[in-house]
């Protein structure tokens, strides 16, 4: 079992991306790469149950840490991606106390939470290592909170203090849109919504993260107390690639 939660706490950052392509063969190149995590985006992405089950086998071997971007909390959505091997979720559109601890209590089996119990699935090595996997996975397990609406700023305190939620993940692109400034990063309304995440984060003990945009400084960032950094998408990468390689 992957435990990203041990690097999140040396401080440092850890480096991922979203794997929005739903292909598991690019999944598969971006963990040998050696990325710290790559998130399956079931949210925005071309993700279904199948193509997260068949990337995540893929990642096995390599050290990068598999989460999964859920399309919105739901219990049954957190089970099956548990269940199939996730090495933590990250939910969309967490707006206040109550949605956090559902989340939380989700992720974790009695008496911490409510996950259900099964016997054959692949995150046990289909029961040939379940002793094992339930001993640890109450702790191990990544629950990440996105917070990108006005709401889920003004209860970020609330949030925040729920017992569970370890990071607290910041959709600029939302939040913008609900502020009314979208991809005005730099506005006053998102850089004072920033600071009270961060604020809220370190009172509580939770680890932030965020993406990376055009134009933001990645030290600057980490000093103000972000060490989970999405650089980006597969497909932004490979679209990219392709555009540079034609200029060529």
């Amino acid at each position: 079992m992957k435990n990203l939660k041990q690097k999140l706490a040396t401080g440092k950052a850890v480096l991922g991306l979203f794997m929005a392509s739903g292909c598991t063969a690019v999944t598969e190149i971006a963990a040998g790469v050696g990325y710290d995590f790559l998130i399956l985006d079931g949210e925005h992405g071309q993700c279904d149950e199948n193509s997260i089950f068949q990337q995540l086998c893929a990642m096995r071997s390599y050290s990068s840490v598999g989460l999964v971007r859920i399309p919105a909390f739901r219990h049954e959505y957190v089970k099956r991606m548990l269940d199939y091997g996730a090495d933590g979720i990250l939910s969309p559109m967490i707006e206040d106390a109550a949605q956090a601890q559902a989340f939380a209590l989700s992720m974790r089996y009695p008496p911490d939470g409510n996950r259900g119990m099964t016997g054959i699935f692949r995150a046990s090595d289909y029961n040939n290592d379940f002793d094992d996997y339930y001993a640890k996975v109450n702790e191990t397990l990544l629950c990440a909170a996105q917070i990108e609406s006005v709401k889920g700023v003004e209860n970020v305190d609330e949030i925040a203090a729920v017992k569970g939620i370890d990071l607290l993940f910041i959709g600029h692109s939302d939040l913008s849109s609900d502020y009314g400034c979208y991809k005005q990063f730099t506005d006053p309304r998102m850089l004072a919504a920033e600071e009270r995440i961060f604020q809220a984060a370190r009172r509580n003990g939770k680890f932030v993260g965020m993406v990376l945009r055009p134009g933001m400084d990645l030290d600057e960032y980490v000093k103000r107390g972000v060490n989970f950094i999405c650089l980006g998408t597969d497909l932004g990468l490979i679209k990219k690639t392709f555009k540079d390689t034609l200029a060529l």
